[in-house]
């Protein structure tokens, strides 16, 4: 990887549109740490793990204004490791899920139910 990528390459990377990371500068967000020649934004290492943070709390659905307040504070660790931020994702998801597959399957058993009564009740009219 060279030592700057372009808005293009950034987007190809992370899957966020061009438009989302234009977006991000408009806002002060995710600054670039360069513009080139010809005026397109050009992004370092640096940038790419402050997009990994920003990326990491949108996954967490926090509201752009928080992550900018979030990242830009003195208090913040930057450093922070972000595999147990990542599995407490992973987990509340999978929590999550799991309520939404015990609901579909309660719905399809309740109607299986319904159905099987229905039969039973038609068949003996």
């Amino acid at each position: 990887m060279a030592d700057t990528l372009t808005v293009k390459d950034v987007s190809l990377i992370t899957g966020l549109t061009v438009r989302t990371l234009q977006y991000y500068d408009k806002i002060d967000l995710l600054k670039p740490s360069d513009y080139s020649k010809a005026g397109y934004r050009l992004y370092s290492k640096e940038n790419l793990k402050k997009l990994q943070l920003i990326m990491l709390f949108k996954e967490l659905e926090f509201p752009l204004k928080e992550i900018k307040n979030l990242l830009s504070s003195n208090t913040f660790d930057k450093q922070m490791p972000l595999i147990p931020i990542k599995l407490s994702i992973i987990k509340s998801k999978q929590k999550k899920n799991g309520e939404i597959l015990f609901s579909i399957k309660s719905l399809r058993n309740a109607a299986s139910t319904d159905q099987k009564l229905k039969n039973t009740y038609s068949l003996s009219s």
